[in-house]
């Protein structure tokens, strides 16, 4: 159950009109930010566009590809090494194993009201609301409100990501250091996963470790479950060919390095990254049309504050600038974006120029001709 605490306090005009100025100040950042952001987004390398240039390799045999080109390389992925967490799980066949290890905690929760009275002062309500979750990162306790009520104790172990020193695909020796790799099967936990004598105890899906149960936790209980990478799955690599046997970090365009490991064929790879790179687009757009409205409304925050003398004036006034500066950062976020694409990809500059020269074409084509006189 959740524990809520209240906190009420009175900010008279006189500290309020100053801290608005600091306001602007923030949103002239987020303003100018917002364009750095649409711009470098635009900009950003399509890993599927460079994986799809990648020279597809036979496991076996010779490289078909010269070195120091990027290629891709699909197959069983092999070591001979075992691999555990030196924790909870055994050595076994692994390639990777991805611990996520989560601690029931204590989450706190900040909301505040304001609401202005006549002659510019304002009531600031805050609600705290502290919650129990599982968390891989607990909070920092002793910055809660309420601190000495809630006390997250420190995380004895974390999420981490193993891997094994040597793998291969075929005759190819795949380089481990910066690959990045997935884990996308769940690991059993049962006798034969599980160091024998361990502290601890399974329920369903998890390692559990504390004084309570994982169906009535504690604060600071402890779970874990484990994800891998199994030797022998059919993975898809792409990286630089370092050597004819070996595979290691490529740098791409723009200085973008890629190395990457998906477990699945080289068509369903080269999907995913197409797929994440739009996400990611989008995403950022958003976050850049955000920045710009939010920015561009707090110029206005010292006219509100010098409207809050009286309420209902400062309420009209805040409610007018956020509609404006709404329509204001969607213009500015599209020509933007249009912009940075015109820059970045010089097709879309010759396509815009095609476009409108068969405008003025068409224009001048339907101005009427004079007629000369005694014809």
């Amino acid at each position: 159950m959740a524990e809520r605490y209240r906190q009420v306090e009175r900010v008279g005009f006189g500290s309020r009109l100053p801290s608005s100025f600091v306001s602007v100040f923030v949103g002239l950042i987020l303003f100018l930010g917002s364009f750095w952001l649409l711009f470098w987004n635009e900009g950003r390398v399509n890993l599927a566009q460079v994986a799809t240039g990648a020279i597809e390799i036979s496991p076996l045999g010779s490289p078909s590809a010269p070195l120091g080109r990027l290629v891709s390389l699909t197959g069983p992925m092999t070591s001979n090494e075992l691999l555990g967490d030196h924790l909870f799980l055994r050595p076994g066949p692994y390639i990777a194993v991805s611990r996520k290890a989560e601690m029931y905690a204590w989450e706190e929760e900040k909301e505040t009201r304001t609401q202005e009275e006549f002659g510019g002062s304002e009531v600031r309500e805050t609600i705290y609301t502290y919650t129990k979750v599982w968390t891989e990162n607990p909070e920092d306790s002793s910055r809660f409100y309420r601190s000495s009520e809630h006390v997250n104790p420190p995380m004895p172990f974390s999420s981490q990501l193993f891997r094994v020193s040597q793998a291969q695909i075929g005759n190819y020796r795949i380089g481990m250091q910066d690959l990045q790799i997935e884990t996308p099967s769940a690991v059993p936990l049962d006798p034969q996963t599980l160091i024998p004598g361990i502290q601890a105890r399974v329920e369903g899906s998890y390692v559990f470790k504390g004084r309570g149960t994982l169906a009535n936790p504690q604060i600071g209980d402890m779970r874990t479950s484990y994800t891998a990478l199994y030797s022998g799955t059919q993975a898809t690599v792409f990286g630089r060919l370092a050597s004819p046997n070996s595979l290691e970090s490529y740098l791409g365009p723009r200085n973008v390095r890629f190395y990457r490991l998906f477990a699945s064929d080289r068509f369903a790879a080269i999907e995913r990254l197409a797929a994440e790179h739009t996400a990611l687009t989008w995403i950022l757009r958003f976050v850049g049309f955000l920045m710009m409205w939010i920015g561009a409304d707090s110029f206005f925050t010292p006219l509100h504050t010098m409207l809050s003398i009286f309420p209902f004036l400062s309420g009209l006034g805040r409610f007018m600038t956020r509609v404006v500066t709404f329509f204001i950062a969607l213009v500015l976020t599209g020509t933007t974006i249009l912009v940075s694409s015109i820059v970045y990809n010089p097709l879309v500059l010759l396509l815009c120029l095609a476009v409108a020269g068969v405008f003025i074409l068409n224009v001048l084509g339907r101005r009427p001709r004079r007629q000369v006189a005694g014809f």
